[in-house]
This record gives structure tokens, C-alpha cells and sequence, in this order.
């Protein structure tokens, strides 16, 4: 299903957006209007992101075990034996 939105209603909105209308009528309405000049400003930012997905996934994964490892190496009293666990 298809839904369309009331002609007077989106003409209500942009007569707002572009200045017209009460200053109480708009205060409501303002956080919205931000979120969308927002999204718009990023629309191909974001688009970019999901068409060219690369992430540092493999970096992060051996700078934990590295973390791991000398996390467990505290007890070793010769940084050789560490050494050799890396």
C-alpha cells in the first residue's frame, strides 16, 4: 500500500521551513526541521558508507590479542618467555 501524504499539509511544512507562519507555530516543528536539513547535508556521506563498506576490523582484532597476551604475560619474570608468546 501506497501512502500519500495531504497536499496541504506539505505545503503547511515548507511554507514553515522557508519562514512563513507564527513563531509559535515553528517552535514546535524546529528539532524536526534540524533532523532533516541534518540528514539531507548527508545523504551522500551516508550513502557512501554503505556502498564502500571497509572497516579496521583485522587492526582491532590483533591489537586485542596483543592486549590479551600481555595482559596474561604479568606473571613472566624474563621478557624473553614473553617474547616467545608473541
Amino acid at each position: 500500500m501506497i501512502r500519500r501524504s495531504d497536499p496541504a499539509r506539505s505545503n503547511t511544512l515548507r511554507d514553515l521551513s522557508k519562514g512563513g507562519g507564527q513563531p509559535e507555530d515553528i517552535a514546535p516543528l524546529q528539532p524536526l526541521m534540524t533532523l532533516a536539513q541534518t540528514l539531507h547535508s548527508w545523504t551522500e556521506p551516508m550513502a557512501a558508507m554503505w556502498r564502500f563498506t571497509k572497516n579496521n576490523g583485522i587492526a582491532e582484532g590483533l591489537h586485542r590479542k596483543m592486549k590479551l597476551v600481555q595482559r596474561r604475560a604479568y606473571g613472566f619474570k624474563n621478557f624473553n618467555n614473553y617474547r616467545l608468546r608473541v
